[in-house]
């Protein structure tokens, strides 16, 4: 069996109770336990105090502080850190320096899965003026490396890898009953960031306006203390995937507030509950070619007029979703296995 060693920016936890490690998103778990089955897999990524629950079920995890020190002991012991194949998953300050002493250190060839507009969360994160060191780090990295992406807009070039991420499995696609849409539930699904957008749509519906509809916000971050109004609820991380499914059926529209997004997994697991998506201008790229969402300004007027046609046009809005196409977990396994090893570094 070939050996795979990944690099990613993932905050993983070590539970010395039971000596597993634990990642913090979902991504990382399903990146591990498709590929595993094709090879040994090495992980390198960040250490975390906090627990975790994606549980990592490979041997070989190295979580540390800092890779200066790991890097540098390893070259003075004259001990290349090389496997048949090296992913880095996103680009941070944290991969770059990885990628760095091993590309030009110790002579190693990398993929580079890009899975989010860096460009655009330094800018939404840091201001405009720090956008120049994501810049930086995309250049280098980019050129020195084979690019897969999950869309195309983060890399032009075209010899891009496209590949299309999801945790899509059969139980996302049973059977969804007919919704009372006489009163609207919104349903929010992902990680509560700035560049997410949740603090925004927290404060939309805190508005007189907006108190005959619901939100719901599901997912892990640092809005768990913030002021709700009645019509707010907010739940932790929900791990088990039918407990999830009843979530997403038990309301009637779905919204992404984010400022900027590539491939969100959560729009195909609405999709494929049939539940109607409302997004922003800021992300109108994602919709490409898929019925059942739709996007309006960020402004109350704009909201509203989207939120009355899909209320008044929902049963002819979920048969035209009947026709999506959507991406499924196994897929995107089979299709990320390929494209690693038919690697062809120039």
């Amino acid at each position: 069996m070939k050996s795979l060693s990944i690099i990613t920016n993932e905050r993983i936890y070590f539970n010395r109770n039971n000596n597993k490690f634990y990642a913090e998103n979902v991504d990382c778990k399903t990146i591990i336990d498709g590929l595993k089955k094709n090879f040994r897999i090495s992980l390198f990524a960040r250490y975390s105090k906090e627990k975790k629950d994606n549980l990592i079920n490979i041997k070989k995890v190295l979580i540390c502080k800092s890779f200066i020190y790991y890097f540098l002991n390893n070259f003075f012991l004259k001990k290349k850190i090389k496997s048949d194949y090296n992913l880095i998953i996103s680009i941070t300050p944290f991969t770059f320096l990885a990628f760095i002493l091993m590309h030009f250190v110790f002579s190693v060839n990398f993929f580079l899965y890009l899975r989010s507009d860096g460009f655009k969360e330094y800018e939404i994160i840091l201001g405009k003026k720090y956008v120049f060191i994501y810049s930086l780090m995309y250049r280098i990295m980019c050129k020195r490396s084979k690019v897969i992406s999950c869309h195309e807009s983060l890399y032009k070039e075209k010899n891009v890898n496209l590949i299309y991420p999801s945790e899509l499995t059969q139980s996302w696609f049973s059977t969804v009953n007919n919704r009372n849409i006489n009163k609207l539930k919104f349903l929010y699904v992902g990680r509560f960031k700035i560049e997410k957008g949740t603090i925004y749509i927290l404060n939309f519906f805190k508005k007189k306006s907006m108190q005959n509809y619901s939100l719901t916000l599901v997912g892990e971050g640092d809005i768990y203390n913030a002021k709700l109004s009645s019509n707010i609820k907010i739940y932790s991380y929900i791990k088990n995937i039918n407990k999830l499914i009843n979530i997403y059926d038990d309301h009637n529209i779905f919204i992404l507030p984010s400022y900027t997004e590539a491939h969100p997994k959560v729009i195909d697991e609405a999709l494929s509950r049939f539940l109607p998506i409302i997004i922003f201008d800021d992300i109108k790229h994602i919709i490409e070619n898929r019925k059942g969402i739709f996007s309006c300004k960020r402004n109350m007027s704009s909201f509203l007029k989207t939120v009355k046609y899909i209320q008044k046009n929902y049963n002819n809005i979920t048969k035209q979703m009947k026709y999506n196409k959507l991406p499924t977990k196994d897929k995107f396994i089979k299709d990320l296995h390929k494209i690693i090893i038919a690697k062809n570094f120039i």
